[in-house]
C-alpha cells in the first residue's frame, strides 16, 4: 500500500474521532502530507529555499493549500503571489466522508483582484477555498 493511502486512512480515523468527541468538524490536514501528495500527483519538484511549496517543470512556483471542507479558510503569503515566478495555487480539499480528494487549480490571473484588495504591507491573509476568483 502506498504511503499516501496508508496515511489517508489513519488521518480519516482521526477526523471521525475528532467529530465523535466534539473537538470540531474540520481537522487540520498536515501540510507535509498535502504538499507531497500534490507534488507526487502533478509531478512537481521541491522548491529550493522554500519560496514556494513546489516548482513546475517550467521553473514556476506553486503554492499548495489544503482544507477539510469546501469552504475552508487558510492563510496565504500575499507577497509570494506577486512574484514573477509564481504560477498558481493548487487547492486540495479532502472529503473523508466520501473518500474524495479534489484538487482545484487557481491561476495567477484569477488572483489579481484578491491581491489588490489586501492592505499594503500585509504579509499573510486568509483565503477561502470556495471563493469565486
Amino acid at each position: 500500500m502506498h504511503d499516501f493511502v496508508k496515511f489517508y486512512f489513519k488521518f480519516k480515523e482521526l477526523v471521525f474521532l475528532q467529530r465523535e468527541l466534539n473537538f470540531g468538524n474540520n481537522t487540520h490536514i498536515p501540510e507535509v502530507f498535502s504538499e507531497n501528495l500534490v507534488k507526487y500527483l502533478a509531478e512537481y519538484d521541491d522548491w529550493e529555499g522554500k519560496d514556494f511549496d513546489a516548482r513546475t517543470k517550467d521553473n514556476l512556483g506553486v503554492e499548495i493549500k489544503a482544507t477539510s471542507s469546501k469552504s475552508g479558510i487558510t492563510s496565504i503569503n500575499v507577497e509570494a503571489l506577486t512574484k514573477p515566478e509564481f504560477s498558481h495555487i493548487e487547492w486540495i480539499y479532502i472529503d473523508s466522508t466520501m473518500d474524495e480528494i479534489t484538487i482545484k487549480k487557481i491561476n495567477k490571473d484569477s488572483l489579481s483582484e484578491f491581491i489588490e484588495s489586501k492592505k499594503e504591507g500585509e504579509k499573510r491573509s486568509e483565503i477561502k477555498g470556495d471563493a469565486t476568483l
